[in-house]
């Protein structure tokens, strides 16, 4: 029979703890057997217990027939119910009661709150602060949405404080955290860092011509602002005009908080293609929709010659 011990942890996340459940009772079986984890049903993976940059490890004690489970640093992701069973042959022997580990949200920071802007599309890094602070430590997890990040072709990092983010896009936005250690049982601080990601805006919407009933002309153009300003503040929106074989072209800039403008240097009789642009600090957007302004040519006045 198989017992669990603890059977229930109440731990905070960002506290330098170690949670350690003990599964007891594992008798040798004749042709050999496996121990398992479960978290809510679901096996540990043998890649996460083996990691030596994981939370989460295993250690077998055969003089005392345990296996114990550690979990450093607990966050709230950690929350769950916990099982170890014996297998043998991928069939099921004996399985433990259930183990519980709560974990709470209060996350402890660090002496700052550090923040970084990344660019959407690019290979980005961030930095674990408070070097100085942990001069001995020598290893950094980092986490996410409360869930650890795992090496891969989306995230790298070693064992020290730059943590490497491929083709950032917008989901990449939001609080990391980043835990130093230098032992299963000597942790570090835990640190909250900000990220934000910036990109090109979005393009205006809904390009049209004010219509002579409400009060405009041929050369008033009108436009709603973008959905988006790739999170970083709009500069100027640049209007641009072409004819047919573009034979004549003219560029307008307007200022950032402007949805509208009177044409300028257009020639009359002739059919323009008018398109608009956002503008931030990245550079310009895709053009809006396109459409066609054309302003009859005003019929030139005689001279009175009688």
């Amino acid at each position: 029979k198989l017992t669990i011990s603890p059977s229930m942890v109440s731990t905070t996340e960002g506290t330098s703890s170690v949670v350690e459940l003990i599964c007891a009772g594992i008798s040798p079986w004749p042709g050999g057997h496996s121990v398992l984890w479960r978290r809510n049903n679901t096996v540990i993976a043998l890649i996460e217990l083996r990691s030596n940059v994981s939370r989460t490890s295993l250690l077998i004690d055969d003089k005392s027939n345990t296996v114990r489970l550690f979990i450093r640093s607990p966050m709230v992701a950690d929350s769950a119910t916990y099982r170890c069973e014996v297998q043998v042959n991928v069939s099921v022997v004996v399985q433990s009661p259930a183990a519980l580990i709560k974990v709470t949200g209060s996350v402890k920071q660090g002496k700052s709150k550090p923040f970084y802007a990344l660019v959407k599309g690019l290979e980005s890094s961030v930095y674990c602060p408070g070097a100085s602070d942990d001069s001995t430590t020598s290893r950094v997890l980092w986490s996410k949405n409360r869930r650890q990040l795992v090496r891969g072709v989306k995230y790298h990092y070693s064992n020290g404080e730059r943590l490497s983010i491929r083709n950032v896009g917008y989901e990449d936005a939001g609080p990391y955290y980043c835990i130093r250690y230098t032992s299963l049982t000597t942790l570090g601080k835990t640190w909250q860092i900000e990220v934000i990601v910036q990109g090109l805006p979005a393009a205006p919407q809904n390009l049209s011509r004010v219509s002579q009933k409400q009060g405009g002309s041929c050369k008033q153009l009108t436009w709603k602002r973008p959905p988006s300003d790739g999170n970083s503040a709009i500069t100027a929106y640049i209007l641009t005009c072409t004819t047919y074989g573009r034979t004549h072209s003219l560029t307008q800039l307007c200022q950032e908080n402007s949805t509208s403008l009177n044409l300028q240097e257009i020639q009359e009789g002739v059919l323009y293609l008018c398109k608009v642009q956002t503008v931030n600090a990245l550079g310009r957007s895709n053009y809006s929709n396109v459409i066609e302004i054309y302003c009859e040519k005003r019929p030139e006045t005689g001279r009175n010659t009688s």
